[in-house]
C-alpha cells in the first residue's frame, strides 16, 4: 500500500466511551470495480484557464459523496457513502490511479445506515472512521481495511467518529462525539486506539457540548483538535499526548472543519464564522503554545465556509470551501487568489508537487462523489480570482473573538 504523503499533514485522533473489536458486521463487497463505479469527466472546456487540472465523477448507486481523500504514491483513495438501496447508505471506499480513474471501489455496511467521514492510509492497507445509525442508535466507527478493501478489524468508539489519524507510537487516534450532555447535546470525543483498534483511551472536554470535526498529532506528541462548542461556537483546541487539555480558543458562532499542523509546529484552523453578511471562510493560526498569529474572515469570495485545509511548501496556505472552490493565501492569511467549479468540497490533500486533490459531490437529490486535482500550486500565476478583485479578500478578525 502506497503511503499518504499529505493527510492534513501526518496524524489524526479521537476517542470514545466504549470500545468493541469485531470481524463482521461489516461486509466488503469484491464485486470488480468496473461494476461499482461508473465516472465521467468533465470536458476541458471546462477546467480550461483555472487551477484545476481534471475533475472527475462516481456513481455507484443513487447518490454518492466523497467526505475525505488520501495521496497515494501513484494515485488517490477517497471515503464516503453510497446508497445503492436507497434510502439506506453504505460506506464507500475508492482508490483510482493518477489521472482518477478507479482501480477498484467497495461499498461496505451492515444493518441500517453508514457513513464515512475520514480516511488514512497506512503501509498495507486503509483505515476508515465513520458512524452506523441503527436501531439501537449511533455507534462511531473504525474499520481497518487491506490494500483491496478486504475488512481486518472493527472497533465502535463513542457515538460519531469524524476523523482517524497515526499516531508516532503505531496506533491511532480519532475525533468526533462521544455521548450526550444532561441537556441532549452531543459532547466531544477524543480517543486512541492501539494498533489493532483496541480502544485505550477516550477523553471528552466541556459541560456544554461539543464536537471535533477533526485532529493532528503535533511534533510534541500532542494533538491539535477543530471542532465546534454549542454553547460557543468556534473551537479549536490543543492536548498533551494523553489527551490533557494545553490550550483552548472558542468564541464566535460557527464551526471549525479541519485543523493542520504547519512544518515549523504552528495550528491551522479553518471552517466559517457569521458576519454581517452570514457565514464566510475563515482561518485561524495559532503558534504551538495556542497564542493567536492571527485570526481572518473571507467574506469577499463567494464561498460561506472553508472545509479543508493544507500547508505548501512555500509556506502558502490552500483552503477548500463550499462551491468547490479553492482559496490559497499566503503565511499570514492575505488572499492570493480564489476560483470554484459546480458542486460542493469537503476535504483536500496535498500531493509531493504542491498540487492538491478536492473530494466531495456534485450536489442535489441524486449527487456523484466528485474528486478534483489541481496543477501545482507553488509559484502558481495563473490562478483564478472569481471574485473579481486582487486584494487580499480578508478581514482581519479581533483576537478576543474567536
Amino acid at each position: 500500500m502506497s503511503n499518504d504523503i499529505n493527510r492534513r499533514n501526518t496524524l489524526k485522533l479521537l476517542g470514545a466511551a466504549a470500545g468493541t473489536l469485531s470481524l463482521s458486521g461489516i461486509a466488503a463487497s469484491n464485486t470488480p470495480a468496473e461494476t461499482r463505479a461508473v465516472e465521467t469527466t468533465d470536458t476541458p472546456a471546462q477546467l480550461e484557464g483555472g487551477a484545476i487540472e481534471w475533475r472527475r465523477t462516481y456513481d455507484a448507486g443513487e447518490s454518492e459523496v466523497a467526505n475525505d481523500v488520501v495521496v497515494l504514491d501513484d494515485g488517490y483513495a477517497f471515503v464516503g457513502s453510497t446508497t445503492p438501496d436507497a434510502p439506506v447508505s453504505d460506506y464507500y471506499l475508492v482508490e483510482t490511479d493518477e489521472a482518477g480513474e478507479v482501480r477498484w471501489s467497495r461499498t461496505f455496511g451492515g444493518d441500517g445506515d453508514q457513513d464515512g467521514y475520514g480516511l488514512l492510509s497506512v503501509d498495507d492497507g486503509y483505515v476508515v472512521c465513520g458512524r452506523s445509525r441503527t436501531e439501537a442508535g449511533d455507534a462511531g466507527t473504525v474499520v481497518a481495511l487491506d490494500d483491496e478493501g478486504t475488512e481486518r478489524w472493527q472497533t465502535e468508539v463513542g457515538t460519531k467518529v469524524n476523523d482517524v489519524a497515526r499516531t508516532e507510537d503505531g496506533g491511532y487516534v480519532v475525533a468526533g462525539t462521544k455521548g450526550t450532555t444532561a441537556g441532549g447535546s452531543p459532547t466531544s470525543l477524543l480517543g486512541k486506539l492501539t494498533a489493532d483498534g483496541s480502544v485505550e483511551w477516550t477523553k471528552s472536554y466541556g459541560a456544554d457540548g461539543g464536537e471535533f470535526a477533526a485532529v493532528e498529532q503535533t511534533p510534541d506528541g500532542g494533538y491539535a483538535l477543530a471542532g465546534q462548542v454549542f454553547s460557543n461556537g468556534y473551537w479549536t483546541m490543543k492536548t498533551d499526548s494523553e489527551g490533557v487539555e494545553e490550550w483552548s480558543a472558542s468564541g464566535r458562532e460557527g464551526r471549525a472543519k479541519d485543523v493542520a499542523v504547519t512544518a515549523d509546529g504552528d495550528v491551522l484552523s479553518t471552517g466559517n464564522v457569521v458576519g454581517s453578511g452570514g457565514f464566510s471562510p475563515y482561518l485561524a493560526r495559532f503558534a504551538p503554545d495556542g497564542t493567536v498569529r492571527f485570526k481572518t474572515q473571507y467574506d469577499a469570495i463567494d464561498a460561506s465556509s472553508a472545509n479543508g485545509v493544507t500547508e505548501l511548501s512555500n509556506g502558502g496556505i490552500v483552503l477548500s470551501t463550499d462551491g468547490f472552490g479553492l482559496l490559497v493565501v499566503d503565511s499570514e492569511g492575505t488572499k492570493q487568489w480564489f476560483e470554484d467549479y459546480d458542486g460542493e468540497a469537503n476535504a483536500l490533500a496535498r500531493g509531493a508537487d504542491d498540487s492538491v486533490v478536492v473530494a466531495g459531490t456534485t450536489g442535489g437529490d441524486e449527487s456523484d462523489a466528485v474528486l478534483a486535482k489541481s496543477r501545482s500550486l507553488v509559484d502558481d500565476t495563473e490562478g483564478g480570482d472569481s471574485d473579481g478583485s486582487d486584494g487580499d479578500g480578508g478581514v482581519d478578525v479581533d483576537e478576543d473573538e474567536c
